[in-house]
């Protein structure tokens, strides 16, 4: 479709809302993701890896059953799709009903997102996480992520700084033994209106049993940020992270979930800063370093 100039389109793997009424509607992706945000318990998505994605099936040999089953052609279907999404759920949601990581192939990671989190779902979240905690340890962050994996590996996160669903979650995790990953904002965005809430003193006591990832000050895409918003958006927030952790952030994520494309700003300012990982929709991958990546050009 045609777009006027400053107007962004929406596609296939665009996560936001249409930007004026003569935009496509909201993508197959956001609608899904944003359904799922409605389970009691939160959804569960296989991640791809960067280990996992140089494999022959990234997704282990069941991806191709599962895919069949939800009636999704080709089966698999292409990787970083909506399609493609939708059977990492369908996998996710398998690998915790199975309660065994025997079905999970090397390399595999097991995610639940959270944002906000009422108080008549925090059972059902509960019950959910006591299930991944069975599947495997936690991914620890300081490994090489593109180095093959022992077995399945979890992550717990909790986006955006909904205080209330925040505390909790850090409560639960340190009972079940889980080390929580937190995105926080630090700007309230208009459409988020419990966003945003914790303190700075709530964050770094977090950080001594878990997780700050980095997730912009006020929810901004990798491809909105310029050099005018880049210190506001980006490098205050990766320092002031870093004052309440006591180290710099492992892992970041951007509005949207989108991968790592060095054609944008902000991902090639995260690199720079030595951001090692980047979390997207479909992934947990490392950043790849420009000189490398030079270097194998030459």
């Amino acid at each position: 479709m045609a777009v006027s100039p400053g107007r962004r389109p929406s596609d296939a793997r665009d996560f936001s809302d249409p930007d004026s009424p003569d935009d496509a509607d909201p993508s197959p992706l956001r609608r899904l993701v944003l359904a799922q945000l409605e389970e009691p318990g939160g959804a569960a998505v296989r991640l791809l890896t960067t280990a996992a994605l140089a494999d022959d099936e990234p997704l282990g040999p069941d991806a191709a059953a599962a895919a069949h089953e939800l009636g999704l052609d080709p089966a698999p279907p292409p990787l970083f799709s909506p399609d493609g999404y939708l059977l990492q759920s369908a996998l996710g949601e398998q690998a915790l009903a199975d309660g065994s990581a025997h079905t999970l192939p090397t390399s595999a990671v097991v995610a639940c997102n959270y944002h906000d989190v009422p108080p008549e779902n925090r059972p059902d979240v509960e019950r959910r996480l006591r299930r991944l905690r069975d599947l495997g340890p936690t991914v620890d962050l300081g490994s090489d992520l593109a180095a093959p994996a022992p077995g399945p590996r979890i992550v717990v996160a909790f986006y955006d700084s909904y205080r209330d669903a925040a505390l909790f979650g850090a409560d639960l995790c340190h009972r079940l033994g889980l080390r929580a990953w937190f995105f926080p904002l630090f700007r309230r965005p208009d459409d988020e209106p419990g966003a945003a809430g914790l303190s700075d003193a709530e964050l770094a006591d977090l950080a001594t049993e878990h997780e700050l990832c980095f997730h912009t000050a006020s929810h901004t895409r990798a491809d909105d940020v310029t050099e005018a918003d880049l210190a506001r958006e980006v490098t205050d927030v990766h320092a002031r992270l870093t004052d309440l952790a006591g180290r710099p952030p492992r892992v970041g994520a951007w509005l949207g979930g989108s991968r790592f494309d060095e054609r944008h700003l902000g991902n090639r300012t995260l690199r720079g800063l030595g951001v090692p990982h980047l979390i997207s929709n479909w992934s947990l991958e490392t950043i790849p370093d420009a000189r490398a990546e030079r270097h194998t050009g030459d």
